[in-house]
């Protein structure tokens, strides 16, 4: 765990200076289950700068957490992976009556992989995953004119309001093949798939590398 100090020197904040506050925490688990080894994981952080100019308060806030569970295990040449978390995040802006925005995101993601690794460099690698991503947004501002000109008094606007919710998934597959045709020469062939249930839209990635050791 690490805190920042400047807002702790400064507890009653600082007139047309930002005064950063930040913070951030991170703790694993790891045990034998199975027949293998799972391991917890929770981490996250928070970030936040106010400023206070001619008694109107701005602030700017980010903050995350995130956990998350994990079991790999072998079994012959393979190495079986699975995995599942689950994140909240969350960022906030407000300059005052001109703005003020909040978003919220929840995010969940699980995926299972597995690798085999095969006498002279050869390997193989596959897998699959989903994540699904929900996201609430609020807001409110000062609706600028269509033409600006001379003249406008912004203190005299419409203000707006809006709030909306969003929700995404993404279906991912994959599949990439190593090998070592030559001591110092490796070629990698692979592909992926996504499906997003958004659009309802299909898109391919191919994958081409090749690995060249000039030197030991």
């Amino acid at each position: 765990y690490r805190r920042g100090y400047f807002d702790l020197i400064f507890p009653g904040g600082l007139n047309d200076v930002g005064l950063p506050s930040y913070q951030d925490a991170h703790a694993q688990w790891r045990s034998p289950l199975w027949g293998g080894q799972a391991r917890l994981l929770v981490f996250g952080s928070q970030d936040f700068l106010s400023t206070r100019s001619n008694g109107t308060s701005r602030s700017w806030d980010s903050a995350f957490v995130t956990a998350g569970m994990a079991w790999e295990r072998r079994l012959g040449d393979w190495r079986l992976e699975a995995k599942f978390s689950a994140s909240d995040a969350r960022m906030a802006l407000d300059l005052g009556p001109d703005l003020h925005l909040e978003r919220r995101t929840y995010a969940w993601l699980a995926a299972v992989q597995g690798d085999a690794y095969f006498e002279g460099g050869h390997s193989v690698t596959t897998g699959l995953q989903w994540q699904q991503t929900r996201t609430i947004l609020n807001g409110t501002f000062a609706r600028l004119p269509v033409e600006l000109g001379t003249g406008i008094a912004f203190n005299d606007l419409t203000r707006s309001s809006v709030s909306a919710l969003g929700s995404k998934a993404v279906n991912s597959m994959w599949a990439q093949d190593r090998w070592q045709f030559m001591p110092a020469v490796a070629m990698t062939l692979g592909a992926r798939l996504d499906f997003v249930d958004i659009s309802s839209e299909w898109h391919a990635s191919p994958r081409w590398a090749l690995d060249v050791e000039t030197w030991e």
